[in-house]
């Protein structure tokens, strides 16, 4: 028989009464206790449905919770992971770690979304912004230009497999910029060679700078710092020569007053 607050008292001692409120309280926290679990309880809403994760995360990144979108991502992959809302969340995933500049995580992420699904319409996208991530770690040009030549394999990948697609537009543009960083990096080791009188270093980074990126800097400040070079190294002929060259193909340019005062000089 249950025992409530109006329970008379056993036999009705004093020790019944006694037994009979301690059942009472018992049974009144008890209750209290479940009632209190049931509120604190997580309810079964909507948001545990893959749409609605991926709405709830897009919804995040638009008001730049970066942190809280990539968690809902994160967590339709491992409760969905045949949704094709799924497939999308890597995407996104990327992309949450792209715009909180966490440019190592995120390049994972679209190279992980190439690997996983090679076919899918959205490739050359993860393609374009796995470059990017490379790119945005671009450095001065005085300074290492590993990022730089990275974005442009990246981007030059994305060109040759999807040339028709519109991210090929513009991944061309980002590599003639990277181009121009590593560029002005290769003339600005070959003027520090020759500043230290290093004028084999200084020749070879000037004629590298040429052949390899002829279209990412001015030409004639690459010819004129090699005849300039090949001058002060005792080369005396084959200075004038490129000096003479530079005058003949730019004979308006910035550098042919310089050229022509270093002909003079020698």
């Amino acid at each position: 028989m249950a025992y409530s607050m109006y329970t008379k008292p056993l036999r009705g001692t004093a020790k019944g009464y006694i037994i009979c409120m301690k059942k009472t309280i018992i049974h009144l926290l008890a209750c209290a206790f479940l009632a209190s679990a049931c509120a604190s309880a997580p309810k079964t809403t909507a948001s545990q449905r893959d749409e609605d994760y991926y709405n709830q995360g897009m919804a995040q990144m638009e008001t730049k919770f970066y942190s809280e979108a990539l968690k809902n991502f994160e967590d339709l992959r491992d409760k969905f992971p045949l949704s094709p809302y799924s497939v999308l969340a890597l995407l996104r995933m990327g992309e949450c770690q792209f715009l909180d500049k966490n440019y190592i995580e995120a390049q994972y992420q679209f190279d992980n979304f190439r690997r996983l699904h090679p076919s899918h319409a959205q490739v050359d996208y993860a393609m374009f912004m796995a470059g990017m991530c490379q790119f945005r770690q671009i450095l001065d040009y005085d300074r290492d230009q590993t990022a730089s030549l990275a974005a442009v394999k990246q981007l030059e990948m994305l060109v040759e497999v999807f040339p028709n697609s519109p991210y090929s537009a513009k991944a061309l543009c980002k590599i003639a910029e990277a181009k121009k960083h590593i560029a002005e990096y290769e003339f600005f080791v070959g003027s520090f060679y020759l500043k230290k009188n290093n004028y084999l270093g200084a020749y070879t980074r000037f004629d590298k700078l040429l052949l390899q990126y002829p279209n990412s800097i001015e030409r004639d400040r690459v010819l004129l710092a090699m005849g300039k070079t090949c001058l002060y190294d005792g080369q005396t002929d084959k200075g004038k020569r490129i000096l003479q060259l530079l005058l003949l193909k730019y004979p308006d340019g910035a550098c042919a007053a310089d050229a022509e005062k270093l002909l003079a000089m020698y």
